[in-house]
């Protein structure tokens, strides 16, 4: 086979017709087998000879698949020339390339020639010193280059990275202050993280220690230079996930830089979710570590606090029939942010911290501020459950005036903070506030203006009846049953759906009760489902 009729079997991989790539992908295995090292040297010549890079891109990613050493691999089929020729390719190619993203994609084929060779025993020497060289090149790409290269090492070949260490991590060491590129640096603490994390004990990680500060310098470089680059910040939770006995030494520092950053104004919303998933996972890991960190659980509840207030004035008040419950995506983040946190640091100090924050909030002229501190208070019941649960009659009286708040969007909220400490703090909320607030959720479950308060009022309902006293429950059916069969005839589906949930519920733990309600119920219940399918 002729290399244009290579590359006409290459355009047949690429096609969007099924049958014809099906056939492509078997003459292409065929291939393979009957004739590796052609296959190879056509794939090699097209990579750095052809004229579109879409042949060049398919031949690269495939030249890469039949190098790794694998049972399919190619490259112990091919004669010592064939494999001399390949490796000097590929340095001209490192050396000489343009594009950028052809560029990445040689040093991503080089790595792999040098991982294979390496694990065949005849390890590539000429190719490790050649990129040691690039590494050092007053011309940014090949210091680019090279640091793709290590990175990809370190992932795929740890033992090879183990046994150069002394060679390689100076130069990446050096790497991480480079002063012209960003990638350069992010590939180098890349390398770095995964070089850590691949260590199987504290003795193995020890040279790396004295590296820290420089990490946390180039990540700070990085984000200041690049706002929207989460993928320095990304390392340390991948540190923090796996080897987070590892930032021990400099934590105070990375964590006040950490949450400076994460109030800068200028910061990208991605960036500053990135650096509270670190804070927030750092805690999980160490939360014996963290609460010995002068103010750091006030600073991070103002900081979630501060985010989950990041609405719009819009927020979820549209007209689209969906179950978006609204709110930004960083507000959203916050949220779950707090209740990990509240998990892991839900003691007298957590707890203290945050009621200390949002009492002026609960009650401020704002709409958002009102409705940040329902929101919170939503999130906490689980992991500050022992420590609210006697102190509920101080906070529900918080929520109460909510339910008749001037914005639908506090009322809201209030249904939803109150749906779940019914979850959390259930059955004794229920026991011992049910005459409190059973009617001001039916009060809500009126608000035909806001079909999401009514909804979310529903849906407040069946959180509650999930825990409610069969005995109780009873002195409330006959109000609950006539507002929830009238929302059966709601004109909003959302609204309809969750009456028909809350009946179910109401049924579940009224028990016996409920019979009188059976012939009523059915023909409206049968109506419904015909018109659904009609």
């Amino acid at each position: 086979m002729e290399t244009l009729e290579f590359e006409r079997l290459l355009h047949r991989l690429l096609t969007v017709n099924n049958e014809e790539r099906n056939e492509a992908e078997q003459r292409y295995e065929d291939l393979k087998q009957t004739h590796p090292e052609k296959v190879v040297l056509h794939l090699l010549q097209i990579a750095t000879q052809a004229s579109t890079q879409e042949l060049r891109a398919i031949s690269i990613v495939l030249l890469r698949s039949t190098l790794k050493l694998s049972s399919s691999s190619l490259w112990l089929k091919c004669t010592p020339q064939t494999q001399e020729t390949l490796k000097s390719s590929l340095l001209h190619a490192l050396q000489n390339e343009k594009n950028e993203y052809l560029l990445s994609r040689f040093a991503d084929v080089t790595a792999v020639l040098l991982s294979t060779t390496y694990e065949e025993g005849n390890l590539w020497n000429e190719g490790l010193m050649a990129i040691i060289a690039l590494s050092q090149s007053p011309i940014i790409q090949h210091r680019e280059s090279a640091m793709v290269i290590f990175s990809q090492i370190s992932l795929s070949s740890n033992d090879m990275f183990k046994r150069n260490n002394k060679t390689i991590v100076p130069i990446v060491t050096q790497a991480l202050m480079d002063k012209e590129s960003s990638k350069v640096r992010v590939k180098a603490l890349n390398t770095l993280s995964i070089a850590i994390q691949r260590c199987t004990s504290e003795e193995e990680r020890m040279p790396y220690l004295p590296l820290l500060d420089n990490m946390i310098s180039a990540m700070l470089k990085n984000v200041e230079e690049k706002k929207h680059d989460v993928s320095s910040v990304q390392q340390f939770i991948d540190i923090a996930e796996s080897a987070s006995d590892f930032l021990r030494q400099s934590i105070e520092p990375l964590i006040s830089a950490m949450v400076q950053l994460c109030t800068s104004p200028w910061l990208d919303d991605s960036v500053r979710k990135t650096i509270v998933e670190f804070l927030v996972t750092y805690a999980e890991t160490k939360s014996g570590v963290v609460k010995k960190i002068p103010d750091f659980t006030k600073k991070m509840i103002q900081i979630l606090l501060s985010m989950i207030s990041e609405m719009s004035d819009e927020f979820f008040w549209d007209e689209r029939d969906n179950d978006d419950q609204g709110g930004s995506v960083i507000s959203k983040v916050a949220e779950e942010h707090l209740d990990r946190l509240s998990l892991v640091l839900g003691g007298e100090q957590f707890l203290s911290e945050f009621f200390g924050q949002i009492s002026s909030l609960v009650s401020d002229s704002n709409w958002i501020y009102r409705c940040t501190a329902l929101l919170a208070l939503s999130r906490i019941g689980e992991g500050c459950h022992d420590l609210i649960k006697p102190n509920l009659d101080k906070i529900i009286p918080w929520i109460l005036p909510r339910f008749r708040d001037s914005d639908p969007r506090v009322r809201w909220a209030a249904a939803n903070t109150i749906g779940q400490m019914a979850t959390d703090f259930g059955p004794s909320l229920q026991k011992h506030y049910h005459s409190q607030i059973l009617p001001e959720l039916v009060f809500l479950m009126e608000d035909s203006t806001y079909p999401r308060v009514q909804s979310h009022a529903v849906a407040a309902v069946v959180n509650f009846c999930e825990k409610f006293d069969t005995r109780l429950i009873k002195t409330y059916l006959n109000g609950l049953m006539t507002k929830l069969l009238a929302l059966l005839y709601s004109e909003n589906r959302q609204v309809q759906e969750q009456a028909i949930t809350a009946i179910a519920g109401v049924a579940n733990s009224s028990r016996t009760n409920f019979d009188k309600y059976y012939h009523t119920l059915m023909p409206i219940l049968k109506k419904i489902l015909f018109e659904s399918q009609t």
